[in-house]
């Protein structure tokens, strides 16, 4: 690609070929256009974060021209910021705006793959660069707030609690708490069959696991005990972090429940798998810490009151 220099004809080409991307019916053109131009302009650049925020730019309307990217509101407000930028790097202020970057690069991640890249090269080698092959594009345009009602979350969070409370008092033989393992474990399945995909699959198993030790009367097996508090400890974890829509709640669940009914009917128990040990991992850390600023409350309290004190009878030593 031959270099292109900053001047008044390269952006009154380019101030062309945006005009061609948001009035257009069909930008494809204008954009393969813009696409050459912030090549050449990456290829003159001398400066490297100048020269990488070309090639991104290069590299999302490639994505665009090639229809592997489409066309909306927010990339065209890109494209007009990257026109403000050309002006400023123009004045020979290389002065580059890392939150334009950013955007352009999550514009080169919002893409289709490129495949082997002969079709898209450009975007190909950003995608490889930044290692962007696993990406999955996300649909910012799905309404995310206001899908789960706070309540329903806080009120799901307490059954829980409760639940745990009961069921780890029964694994160690608390069993005047069997009486009420039905009720309590009915309302968890309310809560998951309300927020968590596949919901109805893991409260039938969870449900038909405390019948199983209700009617046993008597504690849990190990194998089953742990199976349970597995899943309360992720159902938890899960309601923590607010991600009931997260493409990989549906499978965990799944999981979930299928290792359950597994151990319910006799069979041992598999390994844990990788993300159950991180979910133990982050729930440790997350009481932890917890633990630690619930201390330095109690800590700085305590210093505030002395503090008082003194300033109150600077002449009292027993502060």
């Amino acid at each position: 690609m031959p270099p292109r220099a900053l001047d008044a004809a390269t952006r009154t080409a380019m101030e062309g070929h945006l005009l061609g991307i948001m009035r257009t019916p069909q930008p494809t053109l204008a954009a393969a256009r813009m696409s050459e131009g912030c090549a050449g302009l990456g290829a003159a650049s001398a400066d490297p974060q100048v020269a990488t925020l070309w090639k991104l730019a290069s590299a999302v309307f490639e994505a665009q021209a090639q229809g592997l990217l489409g066309f909306d509101v927010f990339s065209k407000r890109v494209a007009s910021r990257l026109l403000a930028q050309y002006r400023v790097l123009e004045r020979g202020q290389n002065e580059v705006s890392e939150r334009l970057a950013q955007d352009l690069l999550f514009f080169c991640a919002q893409s289709q793959s490129p495949g082997d890249g002969r079709r898209a090269p450009r975007l190909a080698a950003v995608r490889q660069a930044y290692g962007l092959a696993h990406h999955v594009p996300v649909d910012y345009n799905a309404p995310t707030l206001g899908r789960f009602d706070p309540a329903v979350v806080v009120q799901s969070r307490k059954r829980v609690a409760a639940a745990k409370e009961s069921w780890q008092g029964v694994a160690g033989g608390e069993l005047h708490r069997l009486s009420g393992l039905n009720e309590q474990f009915s309302l968890v399945g309310d809560s998951l069959k309300r927020l968590f995909p596949l919901g109805e699959a893991f409260a039938a198993e969870l449900q038909m696991a405390i019948a199983q030790t209700i009617n046993s009367g008597a504690a849990p097996q190990a194998q089953l005990a742990m199976e349970v508090a597995t899943s309360l400890l992720y159902i938890e974890a899960a309601l923590e972090d607010s991600e009931f829509d997260n493409p990989v709640q549906a499978e965990r669940v799944r999981r979930l429940a299928d290792r359950l009914g597994s151990v319910r009917e006799g069979k041992p128990p598999e390994p844990l798998e990788p993300w159950m040990e991180e979910l133990y991992r982050r729930v440790s850390d997350r009481q932890t810490m917890g633990s630690v600023v619930q201390e330095l409350r109690a800590s700085l309290a305590e210093a505030e009151k002395l503090i008082d004190q003194f300033f109150r009878n600077p002449a009292d030593r027993r502060c």
